[in-house]
């Protein structure tokens, strides 16, 4: 009988051991794998940025697109308003290109543009320089000029104190884009203005469950 006891202690201690090292495992795989998910998220996570170039020294003035992250952006969808008043206006369309509205916002503008770039859904914008997107670019000399092969530097203009540099002071522009890795559930959003709403401000729409929050990074 008192064997029979101890062979019965025996086996629930057995017992008790197995599911303890069960759980533990299965508690190891879990935090095992949403390290390993965290960390290939950190490392493909990509992070938009503009630069606004108008000082008289530069080779190019405009808004510049670069990714400072680790990984490649996505873009899924690109546009502006071009003032304040716009983007606080419930009723505004945003535009997602700058043609033909270009036409009609720049129509004032002193300067022909070298580079006029719209972000399509699906363009990539990788970590490095050659991947750098002009969203408008300009050397600062008229298209007179560049007809005419007035194209040295001695022959631009001031953009610092033209009315395409006030023009570009109030533009506001809002992009969004995905990582590459189909781990990241986040959708990055980059706001962008020189005068009226923080530089580059960033959230990250994150779906959790079908419902979105926002998260600051």
């Amino acid at each position: 009988m008192e064997k029979e006891k101890k062979k019965l202690l025996i086996d629930w201690l057995g017992l008790i051991v197995a599911v303890v090292s069960l759980g533990l495992t299965g508690y190891i795989f879990q935090h095992s794998s949403k390290l390993n998910r965290d960390t290939e998220i950190s490392q493909n996570r990509p992070l938009l940025n503009i630069e606004y170039f108008k000082n008289d020294s530069e080779e190019m003035y405009g808004l510049l697109v670069k990714n400072v992250g680790k990984g490649p952006a996505i873009i899924e969808s690109f546009r502006y308003y071009a003032n304040r008043s716009e983007f606080e206006d419930t009723a505004s369309i945003p535009r997602n290109s700058w043609s033909p509205e270009f036409e009609t916002l720049w129509n004032n503008t002193n300067f022909w543009y070298d580079k006029l770039s719209t972000l399509v859904p699906g363009h990539v914008i990788t970590p490095d320089q050659r991947s750098e997107v002009y969203l408008l670019g300009t050397r600062a000399l008229s298209y007179n000029q560049i007809q005419e092969g007035k194209t040295s530097r001695t022959d631009r203009k001031s953009f610092y104190t033209s009315i395409d540099s006030k023009i570009l002071d109030s533009v506001i522009v809002e992009i969004k884009y995905k990582s590459i890795t189909s781990l990241d559930d986040s959708t990055y959003v980059l706001t962008y203005s020189e005068s009226f709403v923080q530089n580059n401000t960033r959230i990250a729409i994150v779906e959790r469950k079908s419902l979105p929050y926002e998260k600051g990074y």
